[in-house]
């Protein structure tokens, strides 16, 4: 009779205990915490792209930037800018630059100067500094849309370099050229190549064909990292 009053006995307390123990374990109630979100990179590891339009010409008609970044652990990771040709194929460009990228450890910023938007030679190679042969204002011409887009990349903390190397390729290269020769900011560093081989043709006349890949030449690359990582904006 004992026995049997000792078990109903423990078989109440037991769940008791077990309830005791569950709500001494319980957190107290409160409010939800606010989640925290983390941002989007500007510039995510491997081929992206972005539209530029944190520059008031460009408020209402951004520009598209096509970017390769080969190593997004690296803070101070050197920035070249690819500048087309007259094909306008930014992204191609970019496209050819991944494997000195990956080798060198740089990120590939390729700006699209829209055709339709700036056309012709007048558009790009001279830099659209006129309507006609009217001089427009500074801020529209294509040369002023490198230093933001440079600028955006470093308040976005892409990168924590203070210059950037700069390369152009055929109408790229007189952009380049023109870009380093006026007015721009003294850290710019052009780096261009438009050298051509020659063949001979029926007609025994010598037609200028651009040399194959050789947008992204060893020397060049170099070059382009070494004064970004050297120079200092004044």
């Amino acid at each position: 009779m004992i026995n049997i009053l000792h078990f109903i006995s423990f078989s109440i307390l037991i769940p008791l205990w077990c309830l005791t123990i569950m709500l001494s374990c319980t957190e107290p109630i409160t409010e939800p915490k606010e989640e925290i979100v983390k941002t989007t990179p500007l510039i995510p590891q491997g081929i992206s792209k972005f539209e530029f339009n944190n520059y008031p010409t460009l408020s209402n008609a951004p520009l598209t930037v096509h970017t390769y970044l080969a190593d997004s652990t690296i803070n101070n990771i050197p920035i070249v800018f690819v500048m087309h040709g007259a094909s306008r194929n930014a992204y191609d460009y970019c496209i050819d630059w991944v494997d000195p990228a990956r080798k060198y450890n740089f990120l590939i910023v390729c700006p699209e100067i829209d055709v339709n938007r700036y056309p012709g030679s007048a558009g790009y190679n001279l830099g659209g500094m006129y309507e006609g042969s009217t001089l427009i204002d500074s801020t529209q011409w294509t040369f002023s849309f490198i230093e933001p887009i440079f600028q955006f990349l470093i308040e976005n903390e892409v990168s924590t370099v203070e210059t950037y190397g700069i390369y152009g390729h055929s109408a790229g290269s007189q952009f380049v050229h023109r870009l380093g020769a006026g007015g721009t900011p003294p850290a710019l560093i052009a780096c261009s190549n438009r050298r051509q081989r020659r063949r001979r043709t029926g007609e025994n006349r010598q037609v200028s064909i651009p040399r194959p890949r050789l947008w992204h030449g060893e020397q060049s690359i170099q070059f382009c990292l070494r004064c970004s990582r050297t120079r200092t904006r004044t």
